[in-house]
């Protein structure tokens, strides 16, 4: 923050908003809402990941392509404290 009030040029000003808005957005991400979505043609590998237990849902594109919609088995969350964002901890959920 104090970097943004003691920039001399318009491009410093918009550096340090865009890194402050960048910050901001990454530390109210759902990271539980994230999920794959694959666009598969071939029927064996349409079989293995309908049947997966991640498989949210799935729907018919055309007769030879199917979109698979896949949630995340691990996923993997960043812990900052005291607002220091340049040292993460990353902590495996």
């Amino acid at each position: 923050m104090e970097e943004h009030q003691q920039a001399r040029s318009d491009f410093e000003k918009d550096l340090y908003k865009l890194l402050s808005n960048a910050v901001y957005g990454n530390t109210i991400q759902q990271l539980r809402k994230h999920m794959h979505v694959k666009l598969i043609s071939d029927p064996k590998e349409v079989k293995r990941d309908i049947r997966k237990p991640t498989r949210q849902s799935f729907q018919i594109v055309n007769e030879d392509l199917i979109m698979v919609h896949l949630g995340k088995q691990k996923i993997q969350m960043s812990i900052c404290r005291n607002g220091d964002y340049g040292h993460c901890q990353d902590s495996g959920v």
